[in-house]
């Protein structure tokens, strides 16, 4: 029979190699959306049938589609990808923070904009709860200028976006 310490041994030479076969389980990760707004005016009612259960012909109700939005930030988002520089999503502990191209952030940001901010259409809002700031750390995104400076992003676009309504 085997000592305690020889099975430890082939224990601790055994177990690594289990491990690393080992696949951690996908982790979903799943951006939080905001409800859509059901209009019940447009919106066709529930026939009920004789029992008062919903009838099998319902059909559900239509998904809202997103009203038009302000074409200043399809603007904003524009200015962002042609601008050739380089954005910052900060971290909010030591590890390294994310950086994009310009093409990556603005396209990051339509996501965002998709998931998180489905209903927002004016500026405004849209700068400060989709542009703003990461959804993750809530810290400011930030812009790296070509002299290597780095400033917040909402202050940038905002600037970048009055300098083109100049004549």
């Amino acid at each position: 029979m085997p000592t305690p310490r020889a099975r430890s041994s082939v224990l601790a030479m055994i177990l690594p190699a289990i491990l690393a076969c080992h696949e951690a389980p996908p982790r979903d990760a799943h951006e939080p959306m905001r409800p859509l707004q059901v209009n019940p005016a447009r919106d066709s009612p529930m026939t009920l049938t004789a029992n008062d259960e919903p009838a099998a012909t319902a059909s559900p109700p239509p998904l809202a589609e997103r009203p038009p939005a302000d074409p200043a930030i399809t603007k904003a988002i524009d200015l962002i990808s042609a601008s050739g520089l380089r954005f910052i999503d900060q971290a909010e502990d030591d590890s390294k923070p994310g950086e994009y191209t310009a093409e990556q952030f603005a396209s990051m940001l339509r996501t965002k904009w998709d998931w998180i901010g489905y209903d927002i259409v004016e500026l405004d809002p849209w700068l400060e709860e989709i542009a703003a700031r990461s959804f993750k750390t809530n810290l400011p995104y930030q812009v790296v200028l070509a002299n290597g400076a780095r400033v917040e992003l909402r202050g940038w676009l905002e600037q970048q976006l009055a300098a083109g309504e100049d004549p």
